[in-house]
């Protein structure tokens, strides 16, 4: 029975993969397969008695279920009060039901850092496998179209592949792997960086840079400190080196084209953030006190006085910012969640610190770059990789449940 929940979440987890465009009908497939997965706890509470880690995560599980459970339905209320469309009701309220309902599960079934260890490689390999289908496609489309595209849209819809660079530079620099499983990482980065660069994405670069800086402090407050900062800087120069060598032997004027597109980009950046906090500014004036509901639609013309996307919406149910998107739809009661999230995130920062937990530390800066990615994208909305979040999190259910259940065998003895 326990194979079979390892098996169902490792595909449950590389499910996003089906998400090559965006397609309402592979979305509701995924929202099921994750509504479904908590019977699957219930079918292993039945099948035997629980042991003390499993009744640890359990406790944990009723708090984080109850928080998460409150802001879904109290959203469900109020956008029946104010009578928004049903399916926009359901279907913006679905979007953290994988980080509600899916968090606890993967405590349950991985019980040894060894199987999480595992899981990190095996959403690395999606992410690469999602990126190499990608730029198959994308060298397609160069041999029919000579026009630069922005490959980061509806047709491109998957972006786990910035999740899996972010996870290769982690396991790369934090942990020591042999020299084959480095080999497979550094030809993962490669593919990985070539995706990004496609993707003309301003934000990927911000949560690259944030990986970086977070693995430099760790070498820095590493014992032998200077030794490992040569070491940090010596490895990733050398990944720099590969990445512009591979870069070359493609087509090298189509690449240096898409550079020029990046700078191009960045004349826009000041417009970009005007564009987000007139968002921001419209959803907390929408939001009032008790938030509008699930369903809620409202006019952003503010806002699009700052785009320069002619598909940009002005009537629309959401914003590109996760503590404006909850404050609006669900007022003080999202901001409350939002603060327990942020202390429960924290709370485990510390813990990492303290037990010098590099795993911890991976998962960690996987929940911040995701925190930060939903400051100024919809990133919280995509299902798929929120069942990842949902993986990372489950991580420090498992560490908790764990540190307990030792001090529990601890005063038996």
């Amino acid at each position: 029975m326990k194979t079979f929940f390892i098996i169902y979440y490792f595909l449950l987890n590389g499910s996003g993969l089906l998400l090559r465009s965006f397609n309402k009908e592979i979305i509701k497939i995924l929202g099921i397969l994750v509504l479904i997965t908590p019977l699957f706890l219930v079918l292993l509470f039945l099948k035997k008695k629980l042991s003390i880690y499993e009744v640890c995560v359990l406790r944990k599980s009723k708090i984080w279920w109850f928080c998460g459970g409150v802001g879904i339905l109290y959203g469900l209320l109020i956008s029946s009060i104010y009578g928004w469309e049903m399916y926009d009701t359901f279907s913006k309220a679905f979007y953290l039901v994988p980080l509600i309902l899916l968090t606890p599960f993967s405590a349950f079934i991985f019980q040894n850092k060894n199987q999480w260890l595992k899981l990190l490689f095996f959403q690395s390999i999606i992410g690469f496998v999602s990126a190499f289908i990608d730029l198959l496609n994308i060298y397609n489309q160069t041999i029919h179209f000579s026009i630069e595209k922005r490959f980061h849209s509806e047709n491109f819809y998957n972006i786990s592949f910035i999740y899996s660079f972010l996870m290769v530079l982690l396991l790369f620099f934090l942990l020591r792997l042999n020299l084959i499983y480095k080999f497979i990482l550094l030809l993962f980065s490669l593919f990985l960086n070539l995706r990004i660069i496609f993707s003309i994405s301003r934000g990927f670069l911000l949560l690259i840079i944030i990986v970086l800086i977070y693995v430099f402090i760790l070498k820095l407050n590493s014992n032998t400190k200077i030794l490992k900062c040569k070491s940090f800087f010596y490895s990733w120069i050398k990944v720099l080196t590969l990445s512009i060598i591979f870069i070359l032997l493609l087509k090298l004027n189509f690449i240096y084209k898409y550079f020029l597109l990046y700078k191009n980009r960045m004349y826009f950046f000041k417009d970009s953030i005007e564009y987000r906090i007139e968002e921001i500014k419209s959803a907390i004036y929408y939001g009032n006190f008790l938030g509008e509901g699930w369903g809620a639609k409202r006019d952003f013309y503010e806002a699009l006085q700052f785009t320069h996307n002619p598909e940009a919406l002005i009537y629309k149910g959401y914003v590109h910012n996760l503590v404006g998107f909850l404050y609006w739809k669900i007022g003080i009661v999202g901001l409350i969640i939002l603060f327990l999230f942020c202390f429960f995130i924290k709370k485990q920062c510390l813990i990492n610190f303290k037990n010098k937990d590099i795993l911890g530390h991976i998962f960690w800066c996987l929940i911040f770059c995701w925190f930060v990615h939903s400051m100024f994208n919809m990133v919280f909305s995509r299902i798929d990789i929120n069942i990842w979040c949902a993986s990372w999190l489950g991580y420090f259910f498992y560490r908790d449940a764990q540190i307990k259940t030792t001090k529990n065998n601890f005063v038996k003895k």
